[in-house]
């Protein structure tokens, strides 16, 4: 026997009081961690930082009549058919996401990834892309810069009509 009375049991016996605090504080230890994880989480907002989707591309006087002008930033195509008509169609292949090239001689949009081949209203002529090219809404902004909103699909006759330019 020690000194205090107890026999001396080893450092390595677990008695069952033992394990129960042990196991106690090891899930004590996992529900705090869960809860100051769960509690941090609502410390950073939980918004998606994306471009915006509406974004003035220029006045309509800077694009030429029956020519183009491409947005890079936005893979957008902006046409001015005729004197104060405007659309804008996606640059975006709906096969694997690569960007179109406009061939204005063959009036066409072209893949480069895969050959997919569009016409002048998007509608797919060739290739593996399942759907057609989207066109979105053109708006005048106030300052008179024309406006294409990629959230906003139209039908590909759909035309924006500038009233200054009529």
């Amino acid at each position: 026997m020690s000194r205090t009375g107890r026999s001396e049991r080893s450092w390595r016996e677990l008695t069952r009081r033992s394990f129960f605090v042990i196991l106690g504080w090891f899930f004590t230890v996992v529900v705090g961690l869960i809860t100051l994880g769960a509690g941090l989480r609502f410390v950073w907002p939980a918004v998606l930082f994306e471009p915006p989707t509406r974004r003035k591309v220029g006045l309509p006087e800077d694009i030429p009549e029956k020519d183009f002008r491409f947005v890079d930033d936005m893979r957008v195509y902006v046409f001015r058919p005729s004197g104060n008509e405007f659309y804008a169609v996606s640059a975006v292949c709906t096969h694997l996401r690569c960007t179109v090239a406009y061939q204005s001689q063959m009036n066409r949009f072209y893949c480069p990834c895969h050959g997919g081949v569009f016409d002048s209203k998007g509608n797919v002529v060739g290739g593996p892309p399942p759907k057609p090219l989207p066109f979105y809404e053109v708006l005048m902004a106030p300052d008179g810069q024309l406006v294409v909103d990629t959230n906003v699909c139209v039908r590909p006759n759909d035309r924006f009509r500038c009233e200054r330019l009529a």
